[in-house]
């Protein structure tokens, strides 16, 4: 078998790296056997509960397991286990190696696959409703599979990839993809997807079927995958196989500005090409060992944005995409402006009894870049946040419109990924396939965070992940290039799955993994607009059915992502909250921090005391901007802050000043812990201080790991352990100019003590036991937390 050979070349090249002394040896396996397929089916299931414990990621192999191979079953087969789970390791101490070729390759993962599948004697005759469809795949750690009981293979037919500024940057220890560019630089690294073909059977969940979301409403007809399929004479007894892959991805936000959202075409400019659609040049498909599956790969970009060109038919100039912003209006109670910095585009009422709305064009416009020279790219706009000083006259320019504005461009966009199998005589479903904005903590994917945020209740939107979504189809107005729809109605295409059988064994908890994921677990479910989807309608009725579509968000995406940020984390829940970083008040009200962010994750600004000091290093945060500080000017208290109308994350983008940074230590656990710890604080001050919540502004907040280190000046030797320090403040309504373009200074209100009048600035301890804050300078008080 041409298979087996080439599995026992891998464990050729892997053995002396570290895996026949520290691995393989030690689970009774003998890979220089002269029968490698007596060897790899051989019962070593003594051995392997004798290790269970011993070997890092050993306990998430599943206890049916007990041999090298299990024909057709990649989660009960001990090889490829170890090999493919992100906790196992080939070192002496289980710790990952520093060298990324002492592991497998995902073109030798996929070769064990298909030798594992090449075993299957399953008789696929005695199974009912045969299909052929293409699914993303990843073997995951026990607690993050569709049953949780082991480490196994979850399947969707929805793939997430998210754009990049820089190649993708594959971490053979992770057994993923990771979003930190390869050589150390700031920006993101392009996240690719996965996809292979399948032999699936549809029916309604049995006992051997699992779903990750069981709470799935109404019945339904599943796709469950069985069995891998992939070219060559191995795969099915008596089938000659060719397996290719194709794809079509389409981004027509610009198109629907102004096809769907009120918007006029400037003269000239043709909103059925480039850039007000684009079909090709953003993502590519990647084989993966000679096309046994491939890989979405968004193509990455010098910036996260564009600013959208195109040839002018009535002046024969390439010139700066653009449109005429309209006045500032009110109807039907809707207005065409978001805290009057952001052109709003409403979205129209969903069918009766859905709880989504219809978004025919992207939500969120920029509007602060003017356009004084179409013809000179960048250099023709005036970034009008950054160059017109007074307020007053910045706010009217925006308020009566008339000027042209630029439109940006991005890479995200939504399609399918399609197959074709010669020789087996069924046509292929295809994949949904969403290529979407990068994320900003990816270490907390969004069906973790949803399950940790059970006993917090501190987001304000719902949390669910993509995968939970049983309401809307795929994009239904996604067309192939002969104009064929590519997606039916079917309600189950971002679920879930796992391969069919019996499972046995404890249900495993959810913890947080170096793998990163590509399923719609985590990836957010569609809100107002969404963060990676959105919702769209095919045809223009009340009645038309809902579906997935890209084309709702926020154009270019850092528009929609400001506004999401600021407004306390709004959507998606695993989200950035900048809204310490702006005292964000859309329309008066005063939203609180919901996810406390670290102020090394919002950035330090020059002037910020503990860079005057010397003890930080001045750097913006993942989003550009700087966070808050406190300063005496005058011998009074202010906040220094950025200002919401006058930030720019387009600006931000445009300057590749947007990045992860520390935000990728921030996983699940991490974010649940400081809003678990933030939630007790804010709670112990409304009944100690009797102050407002909407009045308390998170200014700073620190992780501290141990309060018995000498440096964090514990309020008392009750302080134990890890925990955060957090500096509140409660500020007077109106802000005045800081002396520096965008940002803003906001006085301390003072409070009447036994002392004198004193600044309302509270500095707070928090560890997992005990709370102890005090006001100013005074004495801190201390109580259980």
């Amino acid at each position: 078998m041409a298979l087996l050979a080439d599995v026992v070349s891998i464990l050729s090249r892997l053995g002396p790296r570290g895996w026949n002394a520290n691995v393989f040896s030690r689970l009774g396996l003998n890979t220089s056997a002269a029968d490698m397929s007596v060897e790899l089916s051989e019962d070593i299931s003594q051995q392997i509960n004798s290790q269970r414990n011993l070997i890092g990621g050993l306990r998430d192999f599943a206890q049916k397991g007990k041999q090298a191979i299990e024909p057709g079953l990649p989660g009960l087969s001990l090889l490829y286990h170890v090999l493919a789970s992100p906790d196992v390791h080939p070192t002496p101490d289980g710790t990952p190696s520093s060298n990324q070729s002492d592991y497998p390759t995902l073109d030798e993962l996929d070769v064990i696959e298909n030798y594992i599948y090449s075993l299957n004697k399953n008789k696929f005759s005695d199974l009912s409703n045969l299909v052929v469809a293409v699914f993303a795949f990843q073997y995951r750690v026990g607690g993050r599979t569709a049953h949780q009981r082991h480490a196994d293979f979850a399947f969707s037919r929805t793939g997430v990839s998210r754009i990049g500024t820089a190649e993708a940057n594959y971490d053979a220890r992770r057994r993923s993809y990771w979003p930190e560019p390869a050589t150390g630089a700031d920006g993101f690294a392009v996240m690719p997807a996965r996809f292979g073909v399948f032999l699936c059977e549809r029916r309604t969940p049995g006992v051997s079927d699992s779903i990750m979301n069981q709470l799935r409403r109404g019945p339904a007809n599943y796709l469950f995958p069985v069995h891998k399929i992939f070219s060559g004479s191995e795969c099915l007894s008596g089938f000659n196989l060719s397996v290719t892959f194709d794809e079509g991805h389409i981004n027509e936000k610009l198109r629907r500005v102004h096809r769907h959202g009120g918007i006029p075409v400037l003269s000239g400019f043709n909103v059925d090409e480039k850039p007000f659609v684009k079909t090709e040049g953003m993502v590519s498909l990647d084989a993966v060992n000679g096309s046994s599956s491939v890989l979405l790969v968004p193509k990455h970009t010098s910036s996260l944005i564009q600013l959208a060109e195109q040839r002018n038919s009535v002046t024969g100039r390439n010139e700066t995409v653009r449109f005429m912003v309209k006045p500032r209006r009110i109807s039907n109670n809707r207005e065409n402006r978001f805290f009057d910095s952001s052109y709003e585009i409403s979205a129209q009422d969903g069918p009766p009894g859905s709880r989504h709305a219809a978004r025919l064009a992207p939500e969120y416009l920029n509007i602060r870049h003017r356009v004084n020279d179409p013809t000179g790219g960048l250099n023709g706009l005036e970034d009008i946040g950054a160059t017109i000083l007074d307020e007053a006259e910045y706010l009217e320019l925006l308020n009566d419109g008339g000027f042209e504005a630029a439109h940006f461009t991005d890479n995200s966009c939504d399609g399918f990924i399609s197959a074709t199998v010669s020789g087996i005589g069924k046509a292929v479903l295809s994949a949904y396939s969403i290529v979407s904005a990068p994320d900003f903590f990816p270490r907390a994917d969004q069906h973790h965070f949803d399950k940790l945020m059970i006993s917090i209740n501190m987001t304000q939107t719902d949390t669910s992940p993509l995968s939970d979504e049983d309401e809307l189809f795929s994009n239904l107005s996604i067309r192939t290039s002969s104009g064929d729809v590519v997606f039916e109605n079917d309600k189950t295409m971002t679920a879930i799955v796992a391969h069919p059988q019996q499972i046995s064994g404890d249900v495993l908890d959810i913890r947080d993994s170096e793998q990163m994921s590509y399923l719609p677990d985590a990836a957010s479910n569609v809100f107002a607009p969404g963060w990676d989807i959105s919702v769209g309608r095919r045809g223009n009725s009340s009645t038309s059915p809902l579906h997935l579509a890209a084309y709702g968000l926020g154009s270019p995406f850092p528009e929609d992502a400001k506004l999401c940020a600021a407004l306390s984390s709004f959507w998606p829940a695993a989200a950035p909250d900048s809204s310490r970083t702006f005292f964000f008040r859309p329309n008066g009200a005063r939203l609180g921090t919901r996810i406390p962010m670290l102020d090394v994750e919002l950035g330090y600004h020059s002037s910020h005391p503990e860079v005057v000091a010397g003890s930080a290093t001045s750097k913006h945060g993942w989003d550009g901007e700087f966070g808050p500080f406190v300063e005496n000017v005058g011998g009074d208290l202010f906040v220094n802050a950025a200002s919401a109308r006058r930030s720019d994350y387009v600006r931000n983008a445009l300057n590749g000043k947007m990045w992860l940074g520390p935000l990728v230590d921030a996983s699940a656990s991490e974010l649940a812990n400081r809003m678990s710890a933030f939630q007790r604080n804010l709670e112990l001050l409304l009944d100690r201080e009797g102050v407002a919540a909407g009045d308390l502004w998170l200014v700073s907040a620190k992780k501290i790991l141990d309060w018995s280190d000498p440096q964090h000046a514990r309020a008392s030797a009750q302080m134990q352990g890890s925990g955060y320090l957090f500096v509140f403040a409660v500020v007077q309504s109106l802000s005045t100019d800081a002396g520096e373009l965008g940002r803003l200074r906001w006085k301390l209100r003072n409070k009447q003590t036994p002392a004198g009048l004193v600044p309302r600035m509270y500095t707070c301890q928090v560890s997992a036991s005990r709370i102890a804050w005090k006001i100013g300078s005074g004495i801190f008080a201390i109580a259980n937390a």
